[in-house]
């Protein structure tokens, strides 16, 4: 509590090149709440975002500075829809300055986040944003609360009372009953996201003067999680659309057009994303645009755009040690290449440094490091060279970045990078009716039924599906059930299989699962694919394993555990 306090009774600083109004009426406080999203994530940073932008500051500490991405070190690497939010609203407002104060961090829950919460290390998530916010205020007038949460309770049912809860709590210890609220859905490309959207839509109903944003038509960063930086420009300029209608709807009519344009051209950028940016360097000021991602070892490197040198004009993307040797990287996020091979090629040159690396990592679902490969050393090449790499990016590799890497004291340049999906070979697949489409009251090929404990029943459901036409549903049978509903495998034994799916539970826990058994059915082995537990929403589930060669029946279980419902579909057994 020592932090809050102290922080509350700061006087509010102004960088030398911040230019704070004396009048309080002319700075409007727009505070930035939530996690990952609204922190800051969004790639590439547009480069409007990257330079500091006219008439909105940022209060870092107790410090205002010229907002750039990231708003403030340690929230988070890269752009946020408050930074389009404020300056589409300075446009509109001239005179006036934007003071953005970033109380947004990844991976928080609302619990975590709201009254009474506390942080991973103890501290007062609440109580440090509302000294954060006490602090703007003494310099100027608070107009919105941008809120941007839901990807850690997406299962949460109650949610909305939640939410409600927080809002009330927020206006009544800053003393504002009446600042619009306005929240954001997440991203519609998580599939396990549509209940809570859907929940989400009553949130107006229990919140006055509050408004949700749709996420219709954004595009992630390549990490099926976070707001592509293109669309995060459309959710800034959304939100600033619902708070017009709340606030100044005499204003709507003047930014229709600039909101209809916004999303025109990012949602083109967005579609032309293919896997990776301006890996020629064609594009970008100072600084290479969309090479957004930066990690320092050791000393200070620099990461500019040479006009000067390069294999094919206009430029070359160029690391340079600064002031001594330095150990560092620079990256970016690739679209869509888990479970892909890659072919990627290069021009590099060298001078100095003891390593120049390209290097491709991959995180799985849960943020844990599964692939990390180095493609090539440019350390030797002291004119420029060309570098071929092929790589295979494992199925779980959701998240993956191409990085730069650079090791002690020199310059080197990286030009023409192009990295191609490789068509790989067809699988044949080795289940029947993978995604329901075939059968009646149960969906053809799953008709054999199990259970532990209890009565399970099987049902083809055409209302809650994930793809196409239907999914499977098992459900517990009169109470509480232990069981599963299985298709078998012909052929399998011995081989190495790759098994994916997607799982919903409402009640129940549900997962899937292969059995190997012997000829008198004795089992062999048991491989978990994957489990959710119960009110998850839809989750992907996938496993690559060797089926035990001496297994005469091989069945591939859709299992539920509870009193509910598990349902299953776009189920897929292969082999190479």
């Amino acid at each position: 509590m020592r932090f809050t306090a102290l922080l509350a009774c700061a006087a509010v600083l102004a960088a030398a090149d911040a230019v704070v109004p004396a009048d309080r009426s002319q700075f409007h406080i727009v505070v930035l709440m939530g996690q990952s999203n609204m922190a800051g994530t969004a790639t590439p940073i547009l480069p409007e975002y990257a330079a500091p932008a006219e008439r909105v500051l940022t209060l870092e500490g107790t410090t205002w500075r010229p907002a750039t991405s990231p708003l403030e070190r340690g929230r988070g690497p890269g752009m946020c829809p408050g930074q389009s939010f404020a300056k589409h609203y300075a446009d509109l407002h001239p005179g006036v300055t934007v003071g953005l104060v970033q109380c947004a961090r990844g991976g928080r829950s609302i619990k975590e986040l709201g009254k009474g919460g506390t942080d991973r290390d103890g501290s007062p998530n609440y109580d440090q944003n509302l000294a954060r916010i006490r602090v703007a205020m003494q310099a100027g007038t608070l107009k919105a609360v941008l809120w941007h949460q839901g990807e850690s309770d997406a299962g949460d049912q109650g949610y909305v009372d939640r939410l409600a809860t927080y809002v009330a709590d927020l206006r009544g210890d800053l003393g504002t009953p009446d600042v619009p609220f306005i929240a954001g859905e997440i991203g519609r490309f998580l599939s396990w996201g549509t209940g809570f959207n859907n929940r989400l839509q009553r949130a107006p109903a229990s919140i006055p003067r509050s408004a949700v944003v749709s996420a219709e038509g954004l595009g992630h960063l390549g990490d099926v999680v976070h707001f592509s930086g293109f669309s995060a420009e459309i959710q800034g300029a959304r939100y600033l659309d619902a708070w017009l209608a709340i606030a100044e709807p005499q204003l709507r009519p003047r930014f229709g057009p600039v909101l209809q344009r916004v999303t025109r051209e990012m949602q083109a950028r967005d579609a032309a994303w293919d896997v990776l940016l301006n890996g020629d360097a064609s594009e970008g000021g100072e600084r290479p645009f969309a090479w957004d991602g930066r990690w320092t070892g050791r000393g200070n490197l620099a990461c500019t755009r040479d006009t000067a040198e390069s294999v094919s004009p206009p430029a070359s993307l160029r690391l340079a040690s600064v002031g001594g040797s330095a150990l560092g990287s620079v990256s970016q996020s690739l679209r869509e290449v888990a479970g892909r091979s890659l072919r990627i090629t290069a021009q590099a040159r060298n001078v100095g440094f003891a390593s120049v690396r390209m290097t491709i990592t991959g995180i799985d679902g849960s943020w844990k490091q599964v692939f990390d490969r180095s493609l090539f050393d440019a350390a030797k090449a002291t004119a420029w060279t060309a570098f071929t790499a092929e790589v295979a990016v494992p199925a779980n590799a959701v998240n993956c970045r191409l990085s730069l890497v650079a090791d002690g004291d020199g310059q080197a340049w990286f030009d023409d990078i192009v990295v191609e999906r490789i068509a790989s070979p067809a699988h044949a697949e080795l289940l029947a009716n993978p995604g329901m489409e075939d059968g009646d009251a149960v969906p053809a090929g799953w008709t054999a039924t199990w259970a532990g404990k209890g009565k399970v029943a099987a049902a083809r459901d055409t209302a809650v599906r994930h793809g196409g036409a239907a999914a499977l549903r098992v459900s517990s049978d009169g109470g509480p059930a232990s069981g599963n509903v299985s298709q078998a495998l012909q052929g399998t034994a011995g081989k190495t299989l790759t098994v994916s799916g997607w799982l919903r539970s409402e009640g129940a826990g549900a997962s899937l699962g292969l059995g190997a058994f012997d000829e008198t059915w004795k089992m062999l082995a048991w491989e978990p694919i994957g489990a959710v537990g119960p009110g998850a929403e839809w989750t992907r589930v996938e496993k690559t394993f060797s089926v035990p060669a001496g297994a005469a029946h091989v069945n591939l279980g859709a299992c539920v555990d509870g009193d509910g419902k598990a349902w299953f579909d776009d189920l897929s057994v292969s082999a190479p």
